[in-house]
């Protein structure tokens, strides 16, 4: 390793990253580093950067499947509600979208869903 402060060439830096390339760390060192970046606060520019990078990624049909698995069935506190209800208040649809919802309202299974629900909540 190169002392503190010196540049490495390209080449270097190549056969440093070949060597850890596919190295596995230990659960310690998984734990140690899960620890150090635990609480890290990131500066509004490398937030944005961050969500920048994520912005257009699609998700594979599986991982979709596994993170709706994992809200189905979990119950919104009344305070998270009421922030949805608000955020969502207002919010103007387009042509497009309100033809896709007239149709699914339609439909048997969903209208006999809603009126469940509105005898549910007498």
């Amino acid at each position: 390793m190169a002392s503190k402060g010196t540049k490495l060439s390209a080449e270097h830096r190549a056969k440093i990253s070949a060597s850890k390339t596919g190295k596995k760390l230990s659960p310690e060192h998984r734990a140690k580093l899960s620890a150090s970046h635990t609480g890290k606060k990131f500066s509004p520019e490398h937030r944005a950067k961050m969500s920048a990078s994520q912005k257009g990624k699609k998700l594979s049909p599986e991982t979709r499947a596994k993170m709706s698995a994992s809200k189905t069935g979990k119950k919104l506190s009344p305070e998270h509600r009421a922030k949805l209800s608000a955020s969502h208040t207002g919010k103007k649809f387009s042509p497009e979208h309100r033809a896709k919802l007239k149709a699914s309202h339609n439909k048997p299974e969903t209208r006999a869903k809603i009126e469940q629900d509105l005898i549910s909540k007498k």
